[in-house]
């Protein structure tokens, strides 16, 4: 297809989700919410499923006041597009939910730990299944009343032309590609080409932290039922 398009299973089923494969009887494709994106809708042997299209970015977490999500309940999925190093926490409010259920599907490059709050900060729900890229989700029964989604980044994936892997372009860089001058197809060989002066100058214009902050998406859904 031309692009990417990302379907997320907004049902309201106790296993969400099941890690497992879905199987179905039947299967229809059209646009459930009348927001233009194709769906589809999984007739299956324990319940049917809902996969809606979310668009890639809704809002950008600089554009929320106070991280404040807009209305949501029994709307479009709201999708925020976040960013964060490791160590550090993104903290999302929902102030529009009532009785029915919320769903949260989190991807990214890093490994996060992902956590539905009350108003008073009490955790109602978590995940982390671990793995830097694995994407988390939740679902939760809920009554009326705020309900806060935080983000928190357990690891962060190096980017750059990091070669011993601490996130820092620094000396220990430079001996670890002076030790494997003239090497080809090793981590030390950064541009391709050989370990060479090509890839000392790629470290001297990276030199120091490497910026670790990456982009997530963090998709919220509330239903009545």
């Amino acid at each position: 297809m031309n692009g990417d398009i990302s379907f997320v299973d907004w049902s309201p089923a106790d296993t969400f989700p099941n890690n497992s494969t879905l199987s179905g009887w039947h299967a229809a494709v059209f646009d459930t919410n009348g927001d233009g994106d194709v769906d589809i809708v999984v007739g299956a042997f324990n319940g049917d499923h809902l996969l809606e299209t979310v668009p890639p970015t809704e809002v950008d977490e600089t554009d929320l006041g106070a991280s404040n999500l807009p209305g949501l309940w029994n709307s479009d999925p709201v999708a925020v597009t976040g960013r964060a190093a490791k160590g550090e926490q993104d903290t999302y409010t929902a102030n529009d939910i009532g009785n029915g259920f919320v769903s949260v599907v989190l991807n990214g490059p890093d490994d996060y730990l992902l956590e539905i709050l009350n108003a008073n900060d009490v955790v109602l729900a978590t995940v982390n299944r671990g793995g830097a890229g694995v994407e988390e989700a939740l679902q939760l029964n809920t009554t009326t009343g705020p309900r806060k989604f935080r983000v928190t980044i357990i690891e962060s994936v190096c980017g750059g032309p990091d070669i011993n892997g601490d996130c820092v372009v620094d000396t220990a860089d430079v001996l670890r590609l002076l030790t494997a001058w003239g090497c080809t197809n090793c981590p030390e060989d950064i541009d391709g080409g050989g370990a060479g002066f090509s890839d000392l100058l790629i470290l001297l214009q990276n030199w120091g932290k490497l910026g670790l902050e990456h982009d997530y998406l963090l998709e919220v859904l509330g239903r009545s039922g």
